[in-house]
Formats: C-alpha cells, sequence, structure tokens
C-alpha cells in the first residue's frame, strides 16, 4: 500500500446527496485521486445513500467504508425514515433488554443503506440542565444509568454487525456551550471526571466498544488543548488509564470549536492519538470548501510531517476493525419503535381516575391525543386561555408540548407532557404524565396509561428541580 493511499484510510469524508450532482461529482473525484477509504453520509433518502454508496464503490479498486450519525436510527439524516426513540426517552426504560434490541434495530437501519460504522451510542452524562447540544442525546443524569444502557445498545449494535462508537470523550454532559459553534471549557479535576463522565466509557471500554469519538472540549486542569487534539487526554488518559486499544476519531475537525489552522489541528489530532480524521457538514459551501481545499491539503500535510510508521500503527487498528464480520442483516422488530414509547411513559404523583367526560386543555389542536382519549370518554376542548373554566370539571388533563407555556395547573390537573422532562423544571403541578417525545405513539400510550389500560413503567432519567418534586419521582420509581 503507497504512503498515499495509506493517509487516504485515515480520512473521512462527507458526502451530502441533496447537494446535487456537481457535490457528487466532486466528491467522487476526491475519493478516487486521494485514495479516500471512508465517507460520512450527511443527508438524503436510504434509496439514494444505496445508489451512491454503490456508484462510488464501482469505480474504486479498494473497499470503501461508509459511516453515518444515527443515534436515534437512520432518520436522523435520511428524510424516508422514521425516527426511533432519542436516548433521553430510551433512558427512561427499565427493561434493559428493549435498549439491546433498539441497537440491534440501528444495525439493521444502517446496513440497509450501506452504513459499516455508526457513531452511537452517546456516553455522555448529561449533568447540565443547560446543556444545548446534549441534553436529549444523552441518556440522562446518572452515570451508572447512562453506562448500563450505552451498554446494552451497544451490544445490539455490534451483534447486529455494525462498529459502535462511544462519543464525546471525555464526556460533553457538564456543558452549557454548543461545541458546534464555541469551543466549551469544563474546569474539573481527573479525580472528579473519573467520579462521572469517565463512568459509561470505562464500562464501553471494559466491553470493547469498536470506537471512542473524542469531543472538542476544553479541560484545563488536564490539558492546555482542546480534548480532540491533546495527548494527556488521548494518549496518556484514553489509551494509557483507561485502556483504550480500538480505533479513536475525532468530532467533526470542521467544527467551529476548533479555532486555528484546519492542517495543523488535523496533524496535531493524529500526534495526539487520534486514528481517523472526521470532516462532516450539511451545509452545502462548507462540503465544497473541505472537498475541494482542506482535506487535499491535509492529506499532503500529512504524507510530509506525520512519520510512516505511526501512520501504520493506526492503520493496523483501523483494519483490525473492519475486518470483524458482520453477519447477517437483523430481522425487521415492526413493533419496536411503539414499544420502547410504551415502556418509558413516566409517572409523577398519584393519578386521579378517570370520568367518562375529561376537559382537555392545549395551546393548540391535536388531533392524534384527542381521538385517543375519545376511545375512553367524551373530550371537551379547551384552549390555555380558557384554563379556568376547565379546570371546573372534575377531570382535567392539561396538554404540553414543546415551547408550550401554559398558564398555572389546577391542582386536581393531570399534566400531559409531550417534550423533555427538563420543561418540568419551568411547570408547577400536581401530577404529571411524561411522554418524552411529541409522537403519536406517545399520545396513544399516555391516553392508555390515564385510563388504566397500560401500567407507567418508565423512570424520569433526570433528577427533579426541587427537594418536593424529587420525592415524589423517587416514590413513584420504588
Amino acid at each position: 500500500m503507497s504512503l498515499s493511499e495509506k493517509v487516504g484510510q485515515l480520512i473521512v469524508a462527507p458526502i451530502c446527496p441533496t447537494h446535487g450532482e456537481e457535490h457528487l461529482e466532486n466528491i467522487r473525484k476526491l475519493l478516487i485521486e486521494k485514495e479516500i477509504g471512508n465517507v460520512i453520509f450527511m443527508s438524503g433518502t436510504s434509496e439514494l445513500q444505496q445508489k451512491i454508496i454503490q456508484i462510488i464503490q464501482n469505480e474504486l479498486d479498494r473497499p470503501l467504508y461508509a459511516f453515518q450519525d444515527a443515534e436515534w436510527g437512520v432518520g436522523m439524516r435520511l428524510s424516508d425514515v422514521s425516527n426511533l426513540p432519542k436516548n433521553l426517552t430510551l433512558g427512561a426504560i427499565q427493561d434493559l433488554e428493549l435498549l439491546r434490541a433498539f441497537g440491534l434495530e440501528l444495525a439493521r437501519q444502517c446496513r440497509l443503506v450501506g452504513i459499516a460504522g455508526d457513531f452511537a451510542p452517546v456516553a455522555d452524562v448529561n449533568s447540565n440542565p443547560k446543556n444545548p447540544i446534549i441534553h436529549r442525546r444523552s441518556f440522562g443524569a446518572d452515570p451508572d444509568q447512562v453506562a448500563e444502557r450505552a451498554l446494552m445498545v451497544m451490544e445490539g449494535m455490534r451483534a447486529g454487525g455494525i462498529w459502535a462508537c462511544a462519543k464525546h470523550f471525555p464526556g460533553h454532559g457538564d456543558t452549557s456551550v454548543d461545541s458546534h459553534h464555541a469551543l466549551p471549557v469544563i474546569d474539573k479535576s481527573l479525580e472528579e471526571i473519573e467520579r462521572n463522565e469517565l463512568i459509561p466509557f470505562k464500562k464501553l471500554i471494559h466491553h470493547e466498544v469498536d470506537m471512542v469519538m473524542v469531543g472538542h472540549l476544553v479541560l484545563p486542569q488536564i490539558s492546555r488543548e482542546p480534548s480532540s487534539l491533546s495527548k494527556e487526554i488521548i494518549t496518556d488518559l484514553l489509551r494509557g488509564k483507561l485502556g483504550f486499544e480500538g480505533v479513536v476519531v475525532t468530532d467533526a475537525l470542521n467544527m467551529e470549536a476548533l479555532s486555528g489552522d484546519p492542517e495543523e489541528n488535523a496533524i496535531k489530532a493524529l500526534l495526539a492519538g487520534c486514528d481517523l480524521l472526521v470532516y462532516a457538514t450539511a451545509k452545502s459551501s462548507v462540503s465544497q470548501e473541505l472537498i475541494e481545499k482542506t482535506i487535499p491539503k491535509v492529506i499532503e500535510r500529512i504524507k510530509a510531517e506525520i512519520p510512516e510508521d505511526l501512520i501504520d500503527e493506526k492503520l493496523e487498528r483501523i483494519q483490525e476493525m473492519r475486518e470483524r464480520k458482520q453477519g447477517t442483516i437483523p430481522q425487521e422488530n415492526p413493533q419496536l419503535r411503539r414499544t420502547l414509547y410504551r415502556h418509558a411513559v413516566t409517572c409523577i404523583g398519584e393519578l386521579p381516575p378517570m370520568e367518562e367526560e375529561v376537559a382537555l386543555v392545549q395551546s393548540h389542536s391535536d388531533p392524534d391525543f384527542e381521538s385517543y382519549l375519545s376511545r375512553y370518554a367524551e373530550v371537551k376542548l379547551f384552549s390555555y386561555d380558557e384554563m379556568e373554566r376547565a379546570s371546573q370539571y372534575p377531570c382535567v388533563i392539561v396538554n404540553v408540548r414543546k415551547e408550550d407555556i401554559p398558564p398555572p395547573i389546577p391542582s386536581h390537573a393531570v399534566l400531559a407532557l409531550f417534550d423533555s422532562p427538563y420543561s418540568l423544571y419551568s411547570l408547577t403541578y400536581s401530577q404529571a404524565l411524561v411522554g418524552y417525545e411529541d409522537e403519536k405513539e406517545v399520545k396513544e400510550a399516555i391516553s392508555d396509561v390515564l385510563f388504566g389500560q397500560l401500567r407507567p413503567l418508565g423512570k424520569l432519567p433526570i433528577p427533579l428541580c426541587t427537594k418536593e418534586r424529587s420525592d415524589h419521582g423517587r416514590r413513584n420509581s420504588e
């Protein structure tokens, strides 16, 4: 293998099928001329993605390995596939075998559209409620619970024949800055992150996760460099102290968190211990810059400055991952999505018995929820402005979705939350059902719980913000 081809195996280049023929021709040319071995698909449809992989693969004299960010399924990137539940929803589920089934479904979806490696599961502990980027992508705020769930998802993914990736090392959960736009600072000691952030990563590393993605974070008590460029964090901590022997992947090196020369950052990342350099964007102008200028320049710098024996070490790890057998594609589980949502529903407080007539108070019409409730009772509809009139009914349900700001909720009313449980921090209520997401299956599940046809089996994956509410949550979870 020539030096050029060796270096090409260290690059993950972006493909955005929705950007048109010129973009696809440019990426095809880049892959051929620079002998790049990996791509990450950012958008499109399942049919188009499969077609492009096949066309490009037929032109190459070597295998092409495709990656995708598919944390909640390939629907995260592909417009024709329904999303699976997000991690915060999964964090409420107590039957961990369902999370393994979720991982198996991730594998099935990925393999059907030609993806060999999924940059999942997220192993971040979302200990900061104001986190703008991790939030729903985390399994919750408890490191041991996050570790258990991430492990089950990883096991399902690997059983289904795709590579799994724990991210964003050493932990992006305790941040209030989006690293897509700025560089978060986590002013914690190594001892502090060992007690929290590192717990899920340790568990996945112990069970031989294929890849670890390093985030763009600054931990000033450990290293002066951002973690993705830091020898102290990658070589000393991840490889040395934690014993990780698999493939280290960068978060997208074109993210705004990293300032300075992109070519220099690539060299720093490789010298720090990274194996795969990821460039990812869904923006047409950015992808054009990456494909036509940045990636070719990076490759030339690597060839000139990185010792070939170091490149060979990285290729050995990458090749070992590539040689793992895929096996047969898992069978579809058509009821899984519905089952996951039903197992996540979480009750806070004591639900009052429902009667044959209920008042439903909501910001705007919700036909699905109205229809499911009407299976059991006559539903009287009220707006938020009519809360006082609705409160005259003995049975009141207050529907809260994303960005809803309801007026004070009557003490006898049930809050039906179809949004992140962090929304509870700004609401006053006596009893609530948390559905986590605004999906049809969730509307059905909460209706069934209200009328006693389904037990609420979920537990909140985050703490409530007051002692009184936390006590409610603990009583419900015991």
